[in-house]
């Protein structure tokens, strides 16, 4: 993020052009990942703060237009022009910064779940944790609600879920089922561990 690369243009005579681009992502699947758009050191206008390009492993065509696929026609004088794309999260900011403090917190669980189990708990002990570690149900409960509400902002500008969206629910199950029954903690801890780790990478990844 904040990585940009630059293109001169030469235009040949004074007037209003479109900006389109050839590109390929297939590096997100089932997600889109954003630019900003500089002409001459300044973004234009509001769409060019996260120009979004979808996710198909074949070479794609964009040309920038609204809603409504009104292409945007930019004036330009005649002679050097910089464009300039830079990386940015767009929309999905804040979703990482919200699951990137979950995933801090459930680490931080965990390791008070071990100095209280061990890290090869007996499946036949039941540690009440519900009672030694204050304020279990709410961190599985904030923690949960958090996942769910992310899951569902991302879905609904992706479109669905996918691939890219397994880690949020995976974790947000699991959740739920130690919420239920916080005795399964303890049975599924080393699961717990992974799918912590999971969605730390997811974050990285993104």
């Amino acid at each position: 993020t904040g990585q940009w690369m630059d293109w001169e243009v030469e235009i040949e005579e004074s007037g209003y052009y479109n900006l389109g681009f050839k590109y390929r992502q297939k590096y997100k699947d089932g997600l889109f990942t954003s630019r900003k758009v500089y002409i001459d050191g300044e973004v234009p206008f509001e769409d060019m703060e996260g120009v979004r390009f979808l996710y198909d492993e074949e070479w794609q065509t964009l040309t920038l237009a609204d809603e409504a696929g009104e292409e945007y026609r930019i004036w330009l004088e005649r002679g050097t022009h910089t464009i300039r794309m830079e990386v940015t999260m767009g929309v999905f900011a804040e979703s990482l910064k919200n699951i990137n403090s979950c995933v801090q917190e459930l680490n931080d669980l965990y390791l008070q779940i071990v100095m209280i189990t061990g890290t090869s708990p007996d499946s036949y002990t039941d540690y009440f944790l519900k009672n030694k570690i204050d304020g279990l149900e709410r961190i599985l409960e904030e923690n949960r609600s958090l996942l769910c509400q992310e899951l569902d902002y991302i879905t609904s500008i992706t479109g669905g879920k996918g691939s890219a969206t397994s880690a949020i629910d995976t974790m947000q199950v699991q959740l739920g089922v130690f919420l239920k029954d916080p005795e399964e903690i303890s049975k599924r801890l080393a699961s717990m561990k992974n799918n912590i780790s999971a969605l730390g990478t997811w974050v990285v990844d993104m």
